[in-house]
């Protein structure tokens, strides 16, 4: 924040001291709002701070301190989520953060109890029953008490029933954490076929359910609607994003974030109708592996990923590229990168060559991001168009372009 925007933020929060008027408060709120969307919570956490020495606690402001000391890891954090409880006792979502909260300062009990409010308030919630669900998990796996697993079974269930098109998300990360069968197929029993199973959830019902019921369960939640593989020999579907993303051939998943936006874009392309646009608000701070999609893959066999990448980013930001990640069995992990895109004009071409390994059967491809922490953040603008996978030459998993 510059000189300026600081000293109207100071001038705004005395006018509010001295009189009372709640606009000026609002737009300090606003601005530490805006610092913590940033990822900024240092910032955000100063701010707000400022806010309330110079203007007095706000009833409405509890929520976002008790959001920013728990994103910053203060151990402050549990305190400021008990004061916006005492405002609003009746917010689940307020009951979810204090149950973080406390599981990260090792109070497990206070978080049971606290989470066992959120799913008792807001069982339509996803988020309680998600969240509410992977502590119930962690709990089992670090305790062994079956109550805690019923639980998980419990929540998660709820979450798959309120939101199907997780399932396959879902089910990676439990086999991923946990490498129990039983359990999946317990979180999973009531679904029954899904037209949301994606690859990534197909290849982990396989191992749950085994080949026929999990190859049974696919192709009736498919019903046709959904490719397998690409066309024309492309095991990718939809890498040239000719098709809208909400479609069935869509292809591609994105986990959300709030500082950025995939969409389809009609106006620019390499080739074809259209391409791919990631484009950053302000810096990303952080590991970026949210746009990807899961592949079936022979152990053993040759591939090569080729695409085009547009990257018309500032010359100081990170750079994206290719990423190919395997699920090895004791987690995913990744396989082989292309070269890091060039900030420039011109479409660039990338390839990625690789064997896929003997114990590895699915693969992410995913338009990856900086893993290095120190790296710079992403910003801009990156179009990504006519990527394809296909059966090739790779020897090592190198990267090569």
């Amino acid at each position: 924040m510059g000189r300026v925007s600081k000293a109207w933020l100071g001038f705004s929060l005395l006018v509010a001291a001295a009189s009372g008027h709640g606009l000026a408060v609002n737009f300090a709120l606003d601005r530490v709002r805006a610092a913590a969307l940033r990822g900024d919570f240092g910032e955000a956490g100063r701010l707000v701070r400022a806010a309330e020495k110079l203007a007095g606690p706000r009833p409405d402001a509890l929520p976002m301190r008790a959001w920013i000391e728990l994103s910053l890891h203060s151990p402050a954090a549990g305190d400021a989520y008990g004061r916006a409880l005492r405002a609003s006792p009746a917010d689940a979502s307020l009951w979810i953060g204090l149950a973080l909260a406390s599981a990260e300062q090792g109070d497990d009990q206070r978080a049971d109890r606290a989470f066992e409010e959120a799913v008792s308030l807001a069982p339509w919630s996803p988020l309680a029953q998600k969240a509410g669900g992977a502590h119930a998990l962690r709990r089992f796996r670090e305790s062994g008490d079956p109550e805690f697993r019923g639980q998980a079974i419990r929540r998660l269930s709820a979450y798959l029933a309120l939101l199907p098109a997780e399932q396959g998300s879902v089910n990676a990360w439990l086999w991923r954490s946990t490498r129990d069968a039983d359990l999946i197929r317990a979180c999973n029993r009531d679904l029954g076929a899904s037209r949301h199973l994606d690859l990534a959830g197909f290849f982990t019902l396989k191992r749950a359910f085994g080949p026929a019921a999990a190859e049974r369960r696919m192709a009736a939640g498919l019903s046709g609607k959904r490719p397998l593989r690409g066309e024309r020999g492309n095991l990718l579907i939809n890498g040239g994003w000719e098709h809208p993303l909400d479609r069935p051939d869509g292809g591609w998943e994105f986990f959300a974030g709030a500082g950025y936006r995939a969409e389809r874009d009609p106006l620019v392309s390499h080739s074809g109708q259209a391409s791919l646009r990631v484009r950053f608000a302000g810096i990303w701070s952080g590991i970026f592996d949210h746009v990807h999609q899961a592949v079936l893959l022979r152990p053993g066999q040759d591939y090569e990923l080729t695409g085009f990448a547009l990257d018309r980013s500032a010359s100081g930001c990170g750079r994206m590229y290719l990423a190919v990640v395997a699920d090895r069995p004791e987690g995913w992990g990744t396989l082989a990168v292309s070269k890091p895109l060039k900030p420039g004009p011109d479409w660039q071409a990338l390839t990625v060559k690789f064997r896929l390994p003997p114990d590895v059967e699915a693969v992410q491809v995913i338009l990856h991001g900086p893993s290095d922490a120190h790296a710079p953040g992403l910003c801009g603008t990156v179009w990504w168009d006519d990527l394809r996978l296909a059966p090739g030459p790779g020897k090592e998993t190198s990267t090569d372009s």
